[in-house]
């Protein structure tokens, strides 16, 4: 069994989970058709390399009044183009790289801002349980949290808070995280038996559903580790 590396494949994996299924946003192969499809079922969507990891060369696209706005952060691009120029201006932008589109999760961050929720998943005795848990907020105007410098990182029920001030109703929704996490990873290993760790990108719309972003099989730590103000970030479960 080899390694999850292409994001297609990850996400038709987790589709395949009943329990999860509902919770995976669309994706499809890039090309001009499935493109085509993307922008009109959906007013905001991403488009990710398929093979690469931490979010590096993700597009941004908005579909506006009689236009488009395409940005990313790492290729330094922010610009509106024509429904008719689209395709042409983002070709040479990709450099002929796998990409896939994915559905993007209306917004549930302050003032636009991107927010994601993270969780260290590891199996502990065979049973696949969160160890760490947190919340992360872009500055404007970056579309991604894979900036050290632009993201801002704290725990989870404070970026929870943002949508309730009810405790209760607040303990529900990081249950039902802690839940889905587990669960992703669990359906993950069917394909990386030998994997003991993973984090699991999960986000909420306006509407307080929970996605699964994506599965991180080779994650960065360091977030976990130390906030923006270099002191531990693992939450006590």
């Amino acid at each position: 069994m080899g390694l999850i590396y292409s994001k297609l494949e990850q996400a038709m994996l987790l589709a395949s989970a009943p329990k999860l299924m509902l919770h995976v946003p669309k994706l499809k192969p890039f090309g001009k058709k499935n493109l085509v499809f993307m922008l009109k079922n959906f007013p905001v969507i991403y488009l990710k390399p398929e093979y690469s990891l931490r979010g590096k060369g993700v597009v941004r696209i908005d579909r506006e009044k009689n236009c488009y706005r395409v940005r990313s952060d790492e290729l330094e691009a922010d610009f509106q183009v024509s429904r008719r120029d689209l395709w042409i201006e983002l070709l040479p932008l990709l450099c002929q790289r796998a990409y896939v589109i994915q559905q993007g999760i209306a917004g549930y961050g302050r003032h636009g801002r991107v927010v994601d929720f993270r969780f260290l998943v590891a199996r502990r005795k065979e049973k696949w349980q969160v160890v760490s848990m947190l919340g992360a907020a872009a500055s404007c105007p970056k579309i991604t949290t894979n900036h050290k410098v632009h993201t801002k990182v704290g725990p989870l029920v404070n970026f929870l808070r943002q949508s309730s001030g009810d405790r209760e109703l607040i303990l529900k929704f990081s249950r039902h995280l802690q839940e889905l996490a587990s669960a992703a990873a669990e359906v993950i290993t069917q394909k990386q038996p030998g994997w003991s760790e993973f984090v699991v990108d999960l986000a909420l719309d306006t509407g307080q559903k929970a996605w699964i972003l994506e599965v991180n099989i080779a994650p960065r730590y360091g977030m976990f580790l130390y906030g923006n103000k270099q002191k531990p970030l693992f939450e006590e479960l």
